[in-house]
């Protein structure tokens, strides 16, 4: 009976090692070394270089490596018990961050393995002639008057006289005297897109340049102009949109990859998508 009792405690023994041995075994590693350490200090030190850290290290004993050792591993543990809180997954701010860093970091990998040929290019640029062609510019001049009477009145002594210095009847600063070869879309940003449009209708007649034009009222004034010079849109040649069309086409490139990419994480899963609509909208749709 003895035995009996000798070998059931061994047993147990035996056991209760064998299970604290599985356990430690399974317990997650965290190591510290000197990448890691160097990590820590960049983050939260502002050491931005290893050099840096280095020097850093030169004045330090033994204490006070331990001393930030053990701040790692404080920072590095909460952070894991947040995890298995599922912090990242309630907080919707860490979750975006999360989320964001997931992203760049996939998207930089991926712009590792892109490598654009010549060929890849010039193809693109011959399938995309149209997005590379130069936006039509347009010059023009400018009277600003305070009043629509003395604008017409101004009108037909500019129409009658060519002599006359434009700016010597100008009243008003709130609009600029010359513009310069200017897009529509500028145009449109200074003086909206009406007055842009009816610029673009009279460039685009070549009878009207340098002819004085009915004032149009706008920002607290009336403004007589004339179109000075226009240089129609053209296609750009493909040495003049070289690095435009190489950081269209990585960007394409990137984009087709990475949704390739998510579409294979997203085999790794298993999707339920529960109803949300009623099942009257449901059913319409």
């Amino acid at each position: 009976m003895k035995e009996i009792r000798i070998f059931i405690v061994f047993a147990v023994v035996s056991l209760l090692f064998i299970a604290s041995e599985h356990y430690l075994q399974r317990k997650p590693v965290i190591s510290v070394d000197r990448t890691s350490l160097y990590q820590f200090f960049h983050d939260n030190y502002d050491v931005l270089s290893v050099e840096a850290f280095d020097e850093l290290l030169a004045d330090f004993d033994q204490a006070d490596v331990e001393v930030f050792v053990e701040r790692l591993l404080t920072e590095e543990l909460l952070y894991r018990q947040g995890l298995q809180a599922g912090l990242d997954q309630e907080d919707s701010d860490i979750r975006q961050i999360v989320v964001e860093k997931a992203k760049n970091q996939l998207e930089m990998q991926l712009l590792s393995q892109i490598d654009l040929s010549e060929q890849q290019l010039r193809r693109y640029y011959s399938e995309n002639l149209e997005q590379y062609r130069s936006d039509a510019l347009i010059s023009v001049e400018l009277v600003s008057l305070r009043s629509a009477a003395r604008a017409a009145e101004v009108l037909v002594e500019l129409q009658q006289n060519s002599a006359i210095e434009p700016a010597d009847y100008r009243e008003l600063t709130t609009m600029p005297g010359r513009i310069r070869e200017a897009s529509e879309q500028r145009l449109t940003l200074i003086f909206g897109e009406g007055i842009a449009t009816l610029f673009s209708q009279i460039a685009r007649q070549s009878e009207l340049h340098n002819q004085w034009q009915p004032a149009f009222e706008n920002g607290g004034g009336h403004h007589l102009f004339r179109i000075t010079a226009y240089h129609p849109s053209r296609a750009q040649s493909y040495s003049e949109v070289s690095d435009q069309l190489s950081n269209d086409v990585l960007i394409n490139e990137l984009g087709r990859k990475y949704r390739q990419q998510l579409e294979q994480i997203r085999q790794q899963y298993k999707i339920e998508v529960q109803p949300v609509l009623s099942e009257e909208k449901s059913a319409d749709a």
